[in-house]
């Protein structure tokens, strides 16, 4: 049987994030790395705990989550990220094509789930953290992560500021959910409530992304990420370049010792299945 087609936006994501592996590699990646021990932590991932890493990406946290003797599966929408994780991760992590809103595994089939990354890039995220606590047993726990408001991740702050003072945020996209949806404690509470989680925990987990300069953010954007990278590549020529020299110029604030240093905050948010 053929697999149902994708939404609009879910399919806008699978091809943003085939075109975007390499870039997410070489530039987010190190960045949201910074969130894996917090995340396996908060599941309790450890010798024998069965794992799935949903939107595993390049395989970081399938990684640490595997050398901590989880048995470990990762899924992904795009066959690029799963190539990526395929190169690092050893044979015994099962890696699967799948959508976060529809996982391809039985009911009760793990002891934890994370999504590292994840909410603000589903057309619909009440279905995947549905999907979450649906393949989790009883009394196994999920956790997330995902980016605090844009006045404390900086690098978002810093993009946003100058598409918005030198080019167009009205670009034909796909519509999806706000960015921005889960960057408070309270709608992350709120999500995990609503899904059913109980013993909720939402902490602040400082990251700090470290860029060789603002052109360096600026390439990590566009080659890197899916709206963001969109928004940048349906941009006028001109109004690009506008763009990047004020992106370089506001990044030379954040300047430390022939680096840049960018505060990029996010919310751990975690539950156990009753």
């Amino acid at each position: 049987m053929a697999p149902e087609p994708l939404d609009p936006f879910t399919q806008f994501e699978r091809d943003g994030w085939e075109l975007s592996a390499a870039g997410y590699a070489d530039g987010l990646a190190a960045l949201t790395a910074q969130a894996i021990v917090p995340l396996l932590d908060a599941v309790g991932a450890a010798e024998g705990v069965r794992l799935l890493d949903v939107a595993c990406g390049t395989g970081e946290l399938a990684a640490v989550a595997h050398w901590r003797g989880a048995h470990v599966t990762g899924v992904d929408l795009a066959g690029a990220m799963l190539a990526r994780s395929r190169e690092r991760l050893p044979q015994e992590v099962e890696l699967r094509e799948g959508d976060a809103q529809a996982l391809p595994f039985a009911d009760a089939s793990f002891d934890a789930v994370t999504l590292a990354f994840l909410m603000g890039h589903l057309a619909d995220p009440r279905q995947g953290l549905a999907e979450a606590r649906r393949v989790l047993v009883p009394g196994g726990r999920m956790a997330f992560a995902w980016w605090r408001e844009f006045e404390y991740a900086v690098a978002f702050h810093l993009v946003f500021s100058a598409l918005s003072e030198h080019g167009r945020l009205d670009v034909p996209l796909p519509a999806g959910p706000p960015f921005d949806q889960f960057s408070s404690r309270d709608a992350c509470e709120k999500a995990l409530a609503d899904a059913g989680f109980v013993e909720l925990t939402v902490h602040e987990q400082p990251l700090v992304w470290v860029l060789a300069s603002g052109e360096a953010l600026f390439d990590a954007c566009l080659r890197g990420s899916v709206r963001t990278g969109a928004l940048l590549r349906a941009q006028e020529p001109a109004a690009l370049d506008a763009i990047r020299a004020a992106l370089c110029d506001s990044a030379r604030a954040f300047e430390r010792d022939g680096h840049v240093e960018l505060p990029m905050p996010v919310w751990i948010g975690s539950g156990r299945k009753p």
